[in-house]
């Protein structure tokens, strides 16, 4: 990955990647990636529907039991 990041820069061209893992960010930037796109769509989706499941998990233990 970082021969493409150093032929970019030699032909005066940014690299860029999709990045999901924020914690090899820093790891891109030291190849040589100038461009950086953190987090996809799939991504924020996924957050999304975890926070409305976790405010329905929350929902259920708070209402009476059904009788």
């Amino acid at each position: 990955m970082g021969r493409v990041a150093t032929a970019a820069s030699e032909h005066g061209k940014a690299a860029g990647l999709l990045v999901s893992d924020l914690g090899r960010l820093d790891e891109f930037i030291g190849m040589g990636y100038t461009f950086l796109v953190v987090g996809i769509d799939t991504m924020l989706l996924t957050k999304a529907l975890q926070q409305v499941r976790d405010c329905c998990d929350r929902a259920q233990t708070t209402l009476p039991a059904a009788e």
